[in-house]
């Protein structure tokens, strides 16, 4: 059994997420560092600096 695609599926571009990570992953492979931000999270770890004034600033209890 072969299944096929809607042909009206083939107005659809590629979307954006996918188009960012195919860059992401060109840049990487030519040794490049990649920070990358485009879901929203970053996958590096914030500075030490911003944990530490985050901690203090929630120790206080009129934050």
């Amino acid at each position: 059994m072969e299944i096929k695609k809607a042909k009206r599926l083939d107005c659809f571009e590629t979307g954006i997420f996918a188009a960012l990570n195919a860059k992401k992953e060109e840049l990487k492979k030519q040794g490049r560092r990649i920070f990358n931000l485009s879901i929203g999270t970053p996958d590096f770890p914030p500075p030490k600096a911003v944990i530490d004034a985050l901690r203090s600033a929630a120790s206080e209890p009129e934050n």
